[in-house]
C-alpha cells in the first residue's frame, strides 16, 4: 500500500512536526546549549549521569565558553566515578571563571 503524501503532509502539520523543525533550526546555538543544559540537569536529578553527561557533553559543543555546562557535566562525572574527567571539567570550568567552594574543596582533595 502506497503512502498518500497529503496525509503525511497533514498528519505532520497538524502534529506540529514542521513547526518544531522549524523552531529548532531558528535557535541560537547558545539558546540551544543552555536547552541541553537543563536536559541535563533533569536527567542528573533522576541519577541519569551517562544520559546527564551525553546532554552536557551537546551544551559545550554548542557554546564552549558555557562553564556551567562544564562544571555540571563535572559533577555528573563524578558521581558516575570519572574523577579525572570530573578534575578535568572543574579545571576548564575555573578557567572560565567559573567559582564554587563546595567544588574547589573537592578539586583540592582528589584532583592533583
Amino acid at each position: 500500500e502506497k503512502l498518500n503524501p497529503e496525509i503525511s503532509h497533514n498528519y505532520f502539520r497538524k502534529s506540529g512536526f514542521f513547526e518544531a523543525i522549524r523552531n529548532l533550526k531558528s535557535k541560537k546555538p547558545i539558546t540551544l546549549a543552555k536547552e541541553y543544559n537543563k536536559s541535563g540537569n533533569s536527567k542528573y536529578g533522576q541519577k541519569d549521569y551517562y544520559g546527564a553527561i551525553a546532554d552536557y557533553t551537546k551544551a559545550i559543543e554548542l557554546d564552549p565558553d558555557y562553564e556551567k555546562a562544564y562544571r555540571n557535566r563535572g559533577v555528573a562525572k563524578a558521581f558516575n566515578g570519572d574523577t579525572n574527567g570530573a578534575c578535568a571539567d572543574f579545571g576548564f570550568a575555573s578557567s572560565l571563571g567559573f567559582e564554587d567552594k563546595t567544588i574547589n574543596q573537592w578539586v583540592r582533595e582528589n584532583c592533583n
